[in-house]
């Protein structure tokens, strides 16, 4: 009854999928959720509006522990065949928060009823605007979320290509940062007539992606896990009459070292201003959705892989980093924390493939092992988390 339960509650969820920062219906239904269970305390309204966190008092002396999932869906138009496709045009949750969300309500569901297994206390963090990277860094500069007093916070993904329930771990690097690079060239429009009497950006666009693409090479072959994607190009309007006075570019940088992040976007910057030297037209840039990256230590996942062994879960140790980011690295700045995948099927589609639907199976299983790591973490003394 109580998987159904729960398995009802993703596909409402999943019908409702709402974008970063609009996650209102998805609020509510947590709450309501959540209010069934008798926290000891929930607070609303964290972040950018719509964070939810419910506390959960073992009323025995120990450390708290904050695990978190994500509220927001995409900007996706998903094609699936199913009862409970998303009923908002273009969002979707293909990315599989629905299926965390639901693990996280199973999860506050067994801290209610089993108190006894844990020590200190448990929160169940509901995190808005995970995909844009402003959900976790407006909660850390939120005063009402540092007063939950967190000594430890446990994040997760679904990961699909990955046998369903497998544990998949990574000491130091897990996923690498990431940012958004926008830039704007503004020149003159003029008659498609008279090209010289206007100002077309059009050559030092072209300028600007042959540099990026040779930056980007170099520092691959220095760095395998640091690369550039160029993710969009626009030159002036469809107007056949019309010599273009603007362009645009969008890019994304990504690197396992923050370091090797910070030196690459300050040499492109370099690049993009010795370049319009030489063009009579004004440029100005943009950075934007910025992760850093994902970083665990080897002391913190003991409790994750200890967890997984008495369940029986398969565990994978992970050789290079994900290519993905997440805006968990914020929590890192201050807190200590731990990150972990979990397999969501081998043949499953990729995440943000307008196909990709959680899998209901991985409800029960996440959850279980959520709660033993929570169990296994709060017998350590509040100092070993320091």
């Amino acid at each position: 009854m109580k998987k159904n339960r729960l398995i009802d509650l993703r596909h409402r969820l999943h019908k409702n999928a709402e974008i970063s920062g609009q996650e209102n219906n998805t609020a509510d239904i947590i709450i309501s959720y959540l209010t069934t269970l008798n926290p000891d305390k929930i607070v609303t309204e964290l972040g950018t509006g719509n964070g939810i966190a419910a506390v959960f008092d073992s009323a025995v002396q120990g450390p708290t522990i904050m695990i978190r999932g994500e509220l927001d869906a995409l900007p996706i138009k998903e094609e699936n065949d199913i009862e409970y496709i998303s009923a908002r045009s273009g969002v979707s949750h293909v990315c599989g928060h629905d299926g965390h969300m639901t693990i996280l309500c199973g999860l506050a569901e067994k801290l209610s009823k089993y108190k006894q297994r844990y020590q200190g206390k448990a929160i169940v963090l509901f995190q808005p605007a995970e995909e844009t990277a402003a959900g976790a860094k407006d909660l850390m500069s939120d005063e009402h979320f540092h007063q939950l007093e967190a000594d430890f916070i446990i994040g997760f993904h679904n990961i699909p290509g990955f046998q369903l329930g497998t544990l998949l771990v990574k000491k130091d690097v897990f996923s690498v940062a990431s940012q958004g690079l926008i830039i704007r060239l503004h020149g003159q429009t003029s008659h498609a007539g008279d090209p010289d009497k206007g100002k077309n950006p059009m050559n030092s666009l072209i300028k600007i992606v042959q540099s990026i693409q040779k930056i980007s090479e170099l520092y691959h072959s220095n760095y395998p896990q640091t690369f550039i994607t160029i993710i969009h190009l626009k030159l002036g309007k469809v107007a056949f009459g019309t010599n273009p006075g603007e362009a645009i570019l969008m890019a994304t940088l990504r690197s396992s070292k923050d370091e090797v992040m910070e030196k690459m976007s300050s040499e492109i910057i370099r690049m993009v201003e010795q370049t319009m030297s030489n063009y009579d037209i004004d440029w100005c840039h943009e950075w934007v959705e910025i992760f850093p990256a994902l970083v665990n230590s080897e002391e913190n996942l003991a409790d994750v892989i200890y967890a997984a062994n008495e369940l029986k879960l398969p565990v994978r140790e992970l050789v290079n980093p994900f290519s993905w980011s997440e805006d968990f690295s914020y929590f890192q700045q201050k807190y200590p924390s731990v990150f972990f995948g979990i397999g969501s099927g081998i043949h499953q589609p990729a995440l943000h493939h307008n196909s990709y639907d959680f899998p209901d199976d991985l409800i029960p299983i996440g959850l279980d092992l959520c709660f033993e790591i929570i169990c296994q973490s709060s017998k350590r003394p509040k100092e070993w988390f320091k």
